[in-house]
């Protein structure tokens, strides 16, 4: 009995976790006054399509591993990503479709590259036209990544000043709240950002737990341990 207790518990607590990642009314929620401000109560299919085609890139190619993505500003063929000789890991220099690890940041980019000019099908309900939006300057990061933090990297393991990855999926090989997932080994920006959790007390969506993961720059030394 004590068991089953135990298990039910867990469940519940499970499905509170979940439950608390919610993109709805959030800085992503594009139908709230923080978002674009569109009116329409169709929050998912500003990012997401049920119906929609492969995406299709820069080139004319077909993404088609790209969430039934709703957004076809695939219009940089390259972001290129923050290099020095004293970086630890390997990886690519650029992120682009062509690289399945680097899927997650090339989604991000197709906003926070400066600007939404289109959506793929607008929301059921909603304006029947789509008006450019351009993003915040706090959103947006350009079309260079060489000014931010390293994405598209091979995570470097083998450095004793920073967290290992663990078998269950995350970095520091402890299993508890704080996650911080890996695409392949490699370091992308949804290793440090939920997209579908803006909600206090997370911090730009950044993930590490239910406290402010800005203060003491908590986030940071979740990770680089020698500072």
């Amino acid at each position: 009995m004590r068991k089953v207790l135990l298990l039910a518990l867990a469940l519940v607590a499970a499905m509170a976790v979940v439950a608390g990642a919610t993109v709805i009314n959030s800085l992503h929620d594009m139908t709230s006054a923080d978002g674009v401000g569109v009116t329409s109560d169709q929050v998912c299919e500003f990012c997401h399509h049920p119906h929609r085609g492969p995406a299709l890139n820069v080139d004319g190619s077909t993404l088609t591993t790209y969430l039934l993505w709703n957004i076809n500003d695939f219009d940089v063929a390259n972001y290129d990503v923050y290099t020095s000789g004293t970086m630890q890991g390997t990886g690519a220099a650029q992120v682009n479709a062509t690289d399945a690890n680097a899927g997650t940041s090339y989604l991000c980019l197709s906003c926070h590259d400066g600007s939404i000019s289109s959506v793929a099908k607008l929301p059921r309900t909603g304006p029947a036209s789509w008006t450019a939006y351009t993003m915040q300057d706090y959103a947006n990061l350009g079309t260079t990544l060489e000014d931010d933090h390293p994405v598209n990297f091979t995570y470097p393991s083998t450095d004793p000043n920073i967290q290992l990855e663990g078998g269950d999926g995350d970095i520091d090989g402890v299993v508890t709240a704080v996650e911080y997932p890996l695409y392949g080994g490699e370091m992308q920006c949804a290793t440090c950002h939920d997209v579908h959790n803006g909600q206090s007390p997370k911090v730009q969506f950044m993930r590490g737990g239910t406290n402010d993961v800005i203060t003491d720059s908590a986030i940071c030394r979740d990770c680089h341990l020698n500072k």
